[in-house]
């Protein structure tokens, strides 16, 4: 096994009979909903870098230039005001990895260390998921590593599915359900007939 192929992510998929908005589940009390707004640009920076991601003006305005209209929500914890919380749907066809037609994605789950646990990356990505969904995407994703297993379990439950396209595939998804404890069932799950 290389390590190149190792630094590939982890692509989640939701399968075709899985394309019917959820009901979004209701936040604790003292968080609200709300969906970006003109002015939001700092709140989000903030959180990107809070991940360690890009967060300059370049690299948000060209994600920005990508959520599809009413496709980005935040979460508000009401006693600060503090926005804790965000994940957006994007168009998002290529990666650099694999290319999906037509593609949509979650993107950009994040939730302030001190508010986890209580089943806000749950409902914002549900939130994402949705809005992908009423816009007519049929190819649904999210990319992540194998070390995001808070995440990881976030998109099963939600009904997404690994999406096996490298040789490694099965055998880093065999280690994240044996860790999250959750049934292992590739012959059920989708895959490339190109393995990269």
């Amino acid at each position: 096994m290389t390590t190149e192929k190792r630094t590939r992510p982890l692509f989640l998929v939701l399968p075709y009979n899985r394309l019917i908005p959820s009901e979004r589940p209701q936040l604790p009390r003292g968080y609200t909903f709300r969906k970006y707004e003109e002015g939001d640009k700092d709140k989000l920076s903030m959180l990107l870098a809070s991940e360690g991601w890009a967060n300059d003006e370049p690299s948000i305005n060209d994600f920005l230039d990508h959520v599809i209209p009413e496709g980005l929500f935040f979460v508000i914890y009401e006693p600060t005001g503090e926005f804790i919380g965000t994940a957006s749907a994007v168009h998002h066809p290529e990666s650099p990895h694999w290319h999906f037609p037509f593609g949509g994605e979650i993107g950009y789950v994040i939730v302030q260390r001190h508010h986890r646990g209580k089943g806000i990356g749950y409902a914002v990505s549900v939130s994402a998921t949705n809005r992908l969904i009423e816009a007519g995407y049929k190819n649904i994703r999210v990319g992540t590593n194998d070390h995001r297993l808070e995440a990881l379990k976030i998109y099963l439950k939600i009904g997404f599915v690994p999406f096996l396209y490298t040789e490694d595939s099965e055998e880093r998804w065999k280690a994240i359900c044996d860790h999250l404890n959750w049934l292992y069932t590739p012959d059920e799950w989708m895959k490339s007939d190109i393995r990269v």
